[in-house]
């Protein structure tokens, strides 16, 4: 979470000219991280397919795939990361945050089709790290890994581990950013993006990965 220097509180009555925007961009963030996803367990082993997951298809960046188990988690997550995200930057009020976090959870739902309880379910099992990074990033690779069906035997699992560190990271600060913006917040938006650039690029471990193979 990040906490920088001042703008303007909005206020619940205008939340439903807002939440559009918010859903797009954790939509969006989703979405993208769903991709970053299958890409990676894709290479660390060519015989993983996302498509075999179970239950509902739903179609991205000409992919198909079976996801809705990992949705929940991942929107879980992000409800998680906006909701205290904007309470935390002043963007809403305090009183205000039930109300935000009803309103998003239900545009996700009526959106999507995905299951407002698994989501919420996801939400309050991430609200037990009370905004701890380090808590946050074992969750999420926790139920990012057994949604995807994947041993912790796995001999690849020290990496897939570190890959949704960086996925846990990146997708809090994209989610963020785009809430941000939706709430007309763009220097807040802009300082976030520079800070993922700078994460991705010096700090993660897709970056400290392929430093070492240099070396």
């Amino acid at each position: 979470m990040f906490n920088f220097f001042r703008k303007k509180t909005v206020t619940k009555d205008k939340f439903p000219e807002i939440i559009d925007g918010l859903y797009l961009g954790v939509f969006l963030a989703c979405s993208a991280a769903t991709t970053a996803i299958h890409k990676r367990l894709k290479e660390i082993d060519p015989k993983f397919d996302i498509e075999s997951l179970p239950l509902v298809q739903q179609k991205l960046f000409n992919m198909t795939f079976d996801i809705t188990g990992l949705y929940e988690a991942l929107y879980g997550y992000q409800v998680t990361c906006v909701v205290g995200f904007l309470s935390q930057e002043k963007l809403i009020e305090f009183m205000d945050i039930l109300v935000l976090k009803d309103m998003l959870l239900e545009k996700i739902e009526s959106s999507t089709g995905m299951g407002r309880k698994e989501i919420e379910s996801y939400n309050n099992k991430y609200l037990e790290c009370r905004g701890d990074i380090n808590c946050l990033n074992e969750k999420f690779a926790k139920y990012i890994i057994r949604v995807c069906e994947i041993t912790l035997k796995d001999k690849n699992i020290h990496k897939i581990v570190g890959h949704f560190t960086d996925l846990a990271i990146s997708l809090a600060m994209q989610t963020q950013a785009n809430a941000a913006r939706a709430f007309g917040d763009k220097k807040l938006a802009d300082r976030l993006e520079k800070k993922f650039d700078e994460y991705y690029y010096k700090q993660s471990y897709l970056s400290l990965l392929k430093k070492s193979k240099k070396t």
